[in-house]
């Protein structure tokens, strides 16, 4: 994908002011509000409803804390991504990128290649009203930490992770929690004979589920049977459960 077509959209529903947050980025190579170039990085603003373009130069390896609202990104009023013009091939960290965005309601990473990404954990941390996340059907393949990836959701209420293959030395604690609204998930390929379920601490708590798809889970595993056991005791409500 040429340079000049590797860039992010943001939407936001209020108007929003950004200061030296983006000099501060080596790899952005300019900014486009609306249909005009962004003259001072610096500082400049975004009307509401609005598009605004993030224009990368060269290889992104990281995307870490991109969007964190901790890390002086405004995201109050970001209610919307568009990925489909981002080039992600070369993309290993995406930890923290979208951390207490907490306006924020859909993202779509299904164009994005995350054949290389290693790491995403805490990503979408405390996005409370994120109410559509779509992942691409293939990759993913490298992916060693999901740590937190989701957390205190109050909106979403489907997940698939059925892209996403979890294998030895995978860190995943905490991978679901405090997701009240989750009513639908799709478990990641799972070997289960080489996950380790001790070392992965709280790892799913979200108790409004009726629909699990576990097709892409092998092997046994005693203590995954005891995580099952956990969930469907708390199932208050129809269950469904597909096993492979």
């Amino acid at each position: 994908m040429p340079n000049d077509a590797n860039y992010i959209a943001v939407y936001f529903n209020e108007d929003v002011d950004y200061s030296e947050r983006f000099v501060n980025l080596g790899n952005i190579e300019k900014i486009i509000v609306g249909d005009k170039q962004v003259e001072n990085i610096g500082e400049f603003s975004v009307p509401q409803d609005t598009r605004m373009e993030i224009y990368f130069t060269g290889t992104v390896e990281s995307l870490s804390n991109f969007f964190n609202s901790y890390h002086d990104f405004n995201t109050e009023h970001m209610y919307s991504i568009d990925f489909s013009n981002f080039d992600g091939s070369n993309v290993k960290s995406m930890d923290y990128m979208f951390y207490a965005c907490t306006s924020l309601k859909s993202v779509d990473l299904s164009n994005v290649d995350l054949t290389q990404i290693t790491d995403m954990s805490n990503m979408f941390d405390r996005c409370e009203k994120l109410e559509s996340l779509t992942f691409p059907t293939t990759g993913a393949q490298n992916l060693k930490k999901m740590d937190n990836i989701l957390e205190g959701y109050k909106s979403l209420t489907s997940i698939d992770f059925s892209m996403f293959t979890i294998s030895e030395g995978f860190s995943a604690q905490s991978f679901i929690t405090e997701c009240d609204s989750l009513i639908a998930i799709n478990f990641p390929k799972i070997n289960l004979g080489s996950f380790d379920f001790s070392e992965q601490l709280g790892f799913f708590r979200s108790f409004s589920l009726k629909y699990i798809d576990l097709t892409g889970i092998t092997g046994e595993n005693s203590q995954f049977a005891n995580f099952l056991s956990e969930i469907m005791g708390n199932i208050l409500t129809s269950f469904c459960c597909l096993f492979k």
